[in-house]
């Protein structure tokens, strides 16, 4: 069973080491800065500033989220007007 298991860590690993980022990299290219999270929600990949790597890890911070849209309305509770089920 050993075999098995250290088979798909290897696997795993070369995937998210190797492919992951190609492929992820490839993506936000063709969608030339932008991703739509949600229909009229982009997602603005460009970069204010240069990211940093030091010991904690990578910085970098993304321009901005654009909506054409407002969010729902949420529901809420209403203490005046008790729940009907």
């Amino acid at each position: 069973m050993g075999n098995i298991k250290n088979e798909v860590v290897l696997n795993v690993d070369k995937a998210l080491n190797f492919s992951v980022p190609a492929a992820l990299n490839k993506y936000i290219a063709a969608e030339k800065g932008f991703t739509e999270v949600y229909p009229n929600l982009d997602l603005d990949w460009s970069l204010t500033t240069a990211p940093t790597i030091d010991a904690n890890g990578l910085n970098f911070g993304i321009k901005s989220v654009d909506s054409a849209v407002a969010p729902p309305a949420l529901p809420f509770k209403d203490a005046s007007n008790p729940s009907q089920f």
